[in-house]
């Protein structure tokens, strides 16, 4: 049966199409949803495996089974799509659009030094915990 429906596909029918969609779709779609992690690129990954199957049936010298076939290229179509997403900048985030063109904030931001006076209390807390270095023992 394998061989019909090769033999099949190598001619371009329809119905190769379907009944090769009927018994290999499921697991396809399932090895580029775990490898996508998301069903619409999933879904993508799916479309591109079939126009390649329909692309390049003929190149497939049956040394392996056409399952075998199938799995590569729906393994090699998802890391190349996961490639291309990976080198898309990412998109702006919400602080993206709050710097100015010299590259400063462009909201004012609150000021987290010490105050001055405080400096004092600061030391000696640090101190009275064992974290300053002037306690004496």
């Amino acid at each position: 049966m394998p061989a019909a429906l090769v033999a099949a596909l190598k001619r371009k029918e329809a119905t190769a199409f379907e009944q090769l969609i009927a018994q290999h779709g499921a697991m396809l779609y399932r090895v580029a949803l775990r490898l996508m992690g998301q069903q619409e690129e999933a879904e993508e990954v799916l479309q591109q495996i079939l126009l390649t199957v329909y692309e390049k049936i003929h190149t497939f010298n049956e040394r392996s089974t056409l399952t075998t076939w199938l799995y590569r290229i729906v393994v090699n179509t998802a890391l190349m799509g996961l490639r291309g997403k990976a080198r898309k900048p990412e998109e702006r985030g919400p602080l993206s659009g709050h710097f100015t063109e010299e590259g400063q904030h462009g909201r004012e931001v609150a000021d987290w030094a010490l105050d001055p006076r405080d400096g004092h209390l600061h030391q000696e807390a640090l101190t009275l915990t064992g974290f300053g270095g002037s306690q004496s023992m």
